[in-house]
């Protein structure tokens, strides 16, 4: 098994820092939670695991190849949070990660699938990125044509 990342963050540099592990990952909006009273808020993302040794590879056809590989569930959680707009315009319920961006009051969790995610501090970013499990019931795979990527797919492993 992987080493388990849990890294904490004070500043949007470490956040986008910590973020980037998890660019092209699904995240389901379903599974986001904003708590007002406490001020946090929670996004659960998936991504693969960091040891390439646990990658398999499966040629397809010609230059058709399907790299499967572990997966771990990760959650960000930021504190110190005052408001929250989900700006959902796909409606599709799973999205690829694309980037966190700074804005004047917070910061922005952008999408590929059109989903914009608007987080609000009372001061600056704060809060932490923990890889909470692998998961055993699923698996990842990324489909290549050369040197293509098509994004990484979840399906039962």
């Amino acid at each position: 098994m992987d080493v388990l990342v849990h890294a904490e963050f004070g500043t949007f540099d470490k956040l986008r820092s910590e973020c980037s592990r998890l660019h092209d990952c699904p995240f389901d909006l379903a599974a986001a939670s904003f708590d007002p009273g406490a001020g946090i808020w929670r996004g659960v993302f998936v991504r693969p695991v960091d040891d390439p040794a646990r990658f398999v590879k499966q040629r397809i056809f010609l230059l058709l190849t399907r790299h499967y590989f572990p997966l771990l569930e990760t959650v960000v959680t930021l504190r110190g949070v005052e408001d929250v707009l989900v700006q959902d315009r796909a409606g599709i319920g799973t999205y690829t990660f694309n980037n966190v961006q700074r804005i004047p009051s917070g910061c922005r969790f952008v999408f590929n699938e059109d989903l914009e995610i608007d987080v609000t501090f009372q001061d600056q970013p704060r809060g932490e990125f923990r890889d909470e499990r692998e998961l055993s019931d699923r698996r990842g795979y990324v489909t290549s044509l050369g040197f293509v990527d098509f994004g990484i797919r979840v399906e039962a492993a």
